[in-house]
Formats: structure tokens, sequence, C-alpha cells
């Protein structure tokens, strides 16, 4: 899929050329007085961690062997200049190689996108926390960005296919020298370079002798096998500990015996490995910063802690978009070497925060792709009665127009046949096959499920009032009027039948704006993903949630006219939200892809009414739907007389509800292997759907899908914003997530598939 991003932008006017030049001077003014102000005022002392580490080899005699050899001969030199423990020296010479970095993430972006992306990834790069932070210590970390941003240059700058794969090699070997981690960005750039066989060639002639003497006279590689047994290790496993905390308890063993105790390890507990490479990956996109290491750096200013804390999110979520969306085959020499990194160390290494900061120079570049992009976008103004326009594409109004309708074609073809589209006709023996599965399974489960806790307390419990949704009350109070008191079967039962019809108007929804390949793919995840499997055994009104949702987005993928997708869209939204009041939380992306809003919204009123007037007859005072508390929107309670990093907070929370593997119960170390691993494949399965679908939604988001998408996308993020989200809550979006991730593994970002 083309995304419009040239391989090389047109030669700008000798203007453009000059205000580039002027812009770019004074972003890199800008980073390098911020970063020469805090080196000059920093008065703290890098004498802990591995700061005293490498200050104590930097004023040893000798080669230094207990660490990579590189940056404390650069603090040595530093000190011979300067004097011993001059640590404002380091700091400016870090400050000012912390500011090359912003030149070469300008010349970088601007060879792989444009001028305008250039010049945003630079303006990021100068004032971006953690870059300036880092400076400030005697660590790595400084040098390591500037190698990397060295390393991205050589891949892309060079025209020469010969010298790219020459100089990546050299960066590559510098690298070892002063963090041999970065070797893991090697699978990446041979990936990257088209000269293959010259790269592996002059990587066994330039880096093999500086390996080679590392292996008979370092001891990186033992670092390196001691990582490994702590990253594996139970002791260590949930936060960074000591060596003497563990089974060997002792540093010099040989590198030899911490592999084979952490390959033992791995072997015997596979379900964990996976939880610690899961944990390991998330610190990805932690809030969590190294307190221990830049403390005495940010003191006790909780606006400095906070912007450590959360600067890096932003660009990482721009970054992470920008890599899936415009990838292609000059921005991948930018991607692959920071992918390559970054699965590598979270697999076979101890993956600490500042860790991820050797792959944030790729973040920052995709993340002005992204905003270049965004920003380069003519909005058109926004009035009232183009509300729709905006989000929904183009329909007849007249159903006679629409495909199926009453013309030559679809004569006598009914009203409802209507919701049903083509490729669900053309594969109907699928389809209830499909159905057939899905009521087979859910039918075993609710049958074989127990009863569920305190069930009696929740029929207690079903009385209608203003403090209650209503219609789950009703539906538990029918069927134990009709199957019997208590009778927990029929429950599951019927809403096994709900869940199936979910799925089979996901089904209908994503086959009729990506095709029929994309729709039974959507199905198929419906049918056997975890949440969606289980999510009848429960006294829970999520399965009628995913049913309202699943028909809205069905409805408006529909040839209905707009006033029938109006009417429908405004009743199911009302029946949701006596269902679950949270549901409510999808109305606003309702009403703007309808072009009858005004009958949406009077057909969702009279939805309510009806229960309106029963609550203000009942207790003579007006009660819309529910008392506010229950649509728990808590920004007051955030606000009030807090800082408001920690609305930023609350927020981040929700979000990491949303995209955790919980799946409404939590850990209990003394279940049985097979519940155990059922909890441990429900969970990871939603992981898988996330991540595809997130994907997905980055990738293959197209006009048409709008109407159908949006509903449940902006639910989702006011849901996050305005309230607090649990595990239930999330339903509406998991049916997002199963559509986008059928549209991808469907092949169908790049137009409609048949």
């Amino acid at each position: 899929m083309s995304h419009g991003i040239s391989k090389r932008e047109r030669a700008p006017s000798a203007p453009r050329r000059y205000a580039a030049v002027a812009l770019l001077s004074a972003v890199f003014a800008l980073g390098l007085g911020l970063r020469l102000h805090y080196a000059l005022a920093c008065t703290a002392l890098p004498s802990y961690s591995d700061m005293a580490l490498y200050n104590a080899l930097a004023t040893q005699r000798g080669m230094p062997s207990e660490a990579p050899p590189g940056y404390p001969l650069l603090l040595r030199l530093i000190y011979a200049i300067c004097g011993v423990r001059n640590y404002a020296a380091v700091f400016v010479v870090q400050s000012v190689l912390s500011a090359l970095t912003i030149l070469l993430i300008y010349f970088i972006t601007k060879r792989v996108s444009n001028t305008r992306a250039a010049l945003i990834a630079a303006g990021i790069a100068a004032i971006y926390p953690s870059f300036i932070a880092y400076n400030l210590t005697t660590m790595t970390e400084t040098v390591s960005v500037l190698i990397v941003a060295l390393l991205l240059a050589a891949l892309t700058i060079p025209s020469s296919e010969r010298a790219r794969a020459i100089l990546a090699v050299v960066v590559l070997t510098v690298g070892f020298l002063f963090r041999p981690v970065l070797l893991l960005c090697t699978p990446g750039v041979f990936l990257s370079v088209k000269r293959r066989i010259l790269f592996l060639v002059s990587l066994a002639l330039i880096l093999g002798p500086v390996l080679s003497y590392d292996l008979i006279a370092g001891k990186n590689a033992l670092r390196g096998a001691r990582g490994f047994y702590l990253t594996y290790n139970p002791t260590t496993t949930k936060k960074h500990g000591s060596m003497k905390k563990t089974e060997l308890g002792r540093n010099d063993l040989p590198a030899e015996t911490y592999f084979e105790k952490a390959l033992a390890f791995m072997k015997a507990n596979k379900t964990r490995v996976v939880d610690i490479v899961y944990h390991k990956a998330s610190i990805l996109l932690s809030r969590e910063t190294d307190q221990y290491v830049l403390a005495p750096i940010a003191g006790r200013n909780a606006n400095a802690i906070s912007l450590l804390f959360y600067a890096h999110l932003p660009v990482t979520i721009l970054g992470a978009v920008g890599m899936a969306r415009y990838l292609d085959p000059n921005t991948k020499r930018v991607a692959l070497p920071a992918l390559s990194y970054l699965l590598f160390v979270i697999l076979i290494s101890i993956f600490k925060v500042r860790y991820r900061l050797p792959a944030e120079p790729a973040m920052i570049i995709f993340a002005g792709i992204t905003l270049a992009r965004a920003t380069s976008i003519s909005l058109p103004r926004l009035r009232l009665s183009r509300l729709a326009r905006l989000a929904a594409p183009p329909e007849p109004d007249d159903p006679r127009d629409a495909p199926g309708g009453i013309g030559p074609q679809g004569a006598g073809v009914s009203r409802w046949k209507r919701l049903i589209p083509e490729a669900a006709k053309r594969d109907w023996d699928i389809v209830c096959l499909l159905l057939l599965v899905s009521l087979a399974l859910r039918f075993y489960f609710a049958f074989a499920a127990g009863a569920p806790e305190a069930l009696e307390k929740l029929v207690k419990r079903g009385h209608l009032g203003p403090d209650v949704a209503p219609l789950y009350p009703l539906f538990l109070r029918g069927t134990f009027a009709v199957f019997g008191a208590a009778d927990f079967r029929a429950v599951f039962a019927i809403q096994a039948v709900i869940v199936a019809a979910a799925i089979m108007l996901l089904y209908a929804a994503v086959s009729s704006v990506a095709g029929r390949k994309a729709g039974i793919v959507a199905g198929v995840l419906g049918v056997v993903l975890p949440d969606m499997l289980l999510a009848h055994v429960n006294i829970s009104p999520v399965p009628f949630i995913l049913l309202c949702t699943a028909a809205l987005m069905a409805v408006a993928a529909s040839h209905y006219s707009s006033s029938a997708k109006a009417s429908l869209s405004g009743m199911l939204a009302g029946i949701g939200i006596m269902l679950a009041p949270a549901f409510a939380y999808i109305v606003p992306g309702a009403l703007v892809v309808q072009r009858r809003w005004r009958l949406f919204l009077l057909v969702l009123i009279g939805t309510l009414l009806p229960f309106t007037a029963f609550n203000v007859l009942r207790h003579m005072k007006l009660e819309p739907v529910y008392t506010p508390s229950l649509y728990e929107v808590e920004i007051k309670e955030m606000l009030r007389g807090k800082s408001a990093w920690r609305a930023i907070g609350h927020v981040y929370d929700n979000a990491a509800v949303a995209l955790s593997r919980k799946w409404g119960v939590e850990r209990d170390e003394k279940l049985d292997l097979s519940t155990e691993m059922s909890t441990f494949v429900a969970g990871y399965g939603f992981v898988v759907v996330l991540y595809l679908g997130l994907i997905g939604l980055v990738r293959c988001w197209r006009s048409e899908h709008r109407s159908v998408f949006l509903p449940p996308l902006l639910y989702m993020l006011l849901l996050i914003v305005l309230s607090k989200l649990e595990y239930p809550d999330r339903a509406v979006f998991e049916v997002l997530l199963v559509a986008y991730a059928a549209i991808l593994l469907g092949g169908s970002c790049g137009g409609r598939a048949k």
C-alpha cells in the first residue's frame, strides 16, 4: 500500500531551503542550549550504580576489562584534559554529543521522508527529556544513542549500497566497544542492506578480531551470561535483584553455568517464561523511569519526575503508529535495526527502563513522519449539518438505489435481507458451519460451568430502580420465571445464543466493508477467542453488549437507507445504555456517523423514555436513566486539589487495563495445572488479537470503515479518559480489535477485498 512518501522530495526552491536551514539552526541551538544549561547546573554526583563502576575503571591504569573499554577510555580522556572526576566536563561533552544526535536525526528523517518530517523529528529530539537527563550521568546511554543514530545514518544517507554495508559494520564495531548489547541490531542491519554478502564478510574481517580478543581477555561474555541467568530467575524476574539472592549466589562462575541454569528454568517453566517476556515487553510502554539513577538529577521536583515518566509515551505511540503505517523500503532501514535490538534484548537479557533508549531515535524519526503526514492534511470547516459527512461515506437515501433494493436487479428482496451482505449469501455453508461450531462450543461450556458465586444475591438484586440498569435484571427475572428460580444453566444457554448471534453480525459487518475473506477470519476469531468463548458463563450483560455493538456495526455497514440506519442505531444505543451505563460512551461515535443525526437522537430518547418515565413516576423525581454516579465520570475527583499529573496517571492506568492480558480473574497460584493453563491461554489469546487488531487499525483504516468502526473506537477513548475502566467494559473494544485483526490477516488493507 502506498502512503505517499516519496524516496526523495522534489528540489525545493531557494527560499524554502534557507527557511529549512534557519529552522534547523534554531532547533539545534535550542537543543544544545538546554543540554548545556542542565549540564552546568547539575550538582548530582554519579557515584553509585554502574556510574561508580565506569568512574573506577576510568581512574585505573591499563585496559579496562570489567566492562566494555570504550566508555571508560572516553571518561579517562576527559579526566586527563579537565581533571579527575570533573563531572561537569563529562556532562558538557555528553551534551555536545547529544546535540549532534539532533542533526543526525534530521538528516536521516529527511533522507527517508521529507524536510517537514525531518524538522519535526529534530524538534522532538531537541527537547526530549530522556536524551537530556542521561547526559548528566556517567553511563553509556548518551554515546549509545549517538552510535545508533550513526548506524541509521550509515544505512540511509550514503547513496552507495557498498558504502552502507561497510559503514554499518564499522559503526557496529564501535558500538560493541562501548555497549556490546548494540550488536543485537545486527540482524536488522543485515535485513536492511542489499549487499548482504559484503556485509557479512566485512563483519567477519572488522568485528571478528575484536570479538575474539574480547572472548579471550574480556568479561563481556560473562556479563551477558549473568544477565541471561538473572532474566530467567525466580528471585529477580519481577524486579532487578542482586546475584546474592539467586541459587548460585556468585558473580564469578563460568558462563556455561549461568546459561545452563537459565535454560533449565525455561524448560521447566514455559508459561512463566512467557510471562517474563511479556513483562519485559511491557516496559516499552511503561511510565517507569530509572529512579535510582535519575532521582538525584530530578531531586524532589514532581514535575521533572513526571516528565521523565511520561515524555516518552506520546513519542513511542506516534512512532509505533508511523512504523506500522508508513513502512516502505526506505523507512525499513530505520525500523529493522531498532526492532531487532528490542526483540533480542527482551528475549535474552535483562531489560531495564533505560535499555529502551537506543531504540528511541527510530521512534522519534517515525513520530516525525507521522506528525508530518497529519499536519499536511487540510481539514474541512466543521458545521453541524455536515457532521455525518465528515465521518460517513456518501450513500443513497432511497433504498431502491442501493444494491439489493427494489431496483431491476433487486426486485422483491425483503428489507431485512439487505442487512445480509452478498458475501454471506455466497458463503452460506461457511456461515452455517461457523454458527454451528460457535453454538456447540458455547453450549458445552454453558452446561459444564459451575454455578456463579453468590447467585442468590445477584437474583435478589434484580430489582428495578434509578440505580440499576433495567434490561439485564429483567432478562434474569424472565429466565428464572420460565426455567425455574436461579437456573443459571438456562441463563448461560440463552447467552450462548446471544454471543453466537453477535459473531454472525460481526461477520456481516466485516465482510461488507472488507470482503468475504476478512469476514470469515473475523467469524473464526470470534468463535475461538477465549474472551468471547466464555463471555456467556457469567451473570453479566457482556453478551448483550457484544450483540448491541456488533449490531450497530452491521447496521452501519448495511445498504439500509440513512433514515433506517439512524432509527436502528438509536434504538440499539438506547438498549445498550439500559444494559450497562458505560455503553453511553458509544453515543458520540454513533451520532457522528449518522447522516440523519436528529432522527438518531429522537429514537435514542424515545427508547430511553419509558424507563425514565417509570423512574419519575415511582420516585417522584427526575432521574433521566440512572443516578450520575453510575456513569463513574471522575474528572472532578481526579483534579480536585490535585496536580494535573494525576489525571494523566488516571488515563494511563485505564489504558493499561485496556491493553493488559488480564482476563477478568486474578492469577491464583493454587489453581491446578489445567485451570492455570486455561487462564494463561485466555489472557494471551486476547493479547494476540489486541496487537493484531491495533496494527490492523493503524494500517488498514479507510474511509468506508469510519461509519462502522468509529463508534466503538470513540467509546473506548472516552471511557479511558472519563471513567474508571474495568475488564467487562472493554468488550465493545474487543469487537473492534477482532474486526481489524481479521482485516489485517485477510489481506484487505490495500482495498476492498472480494
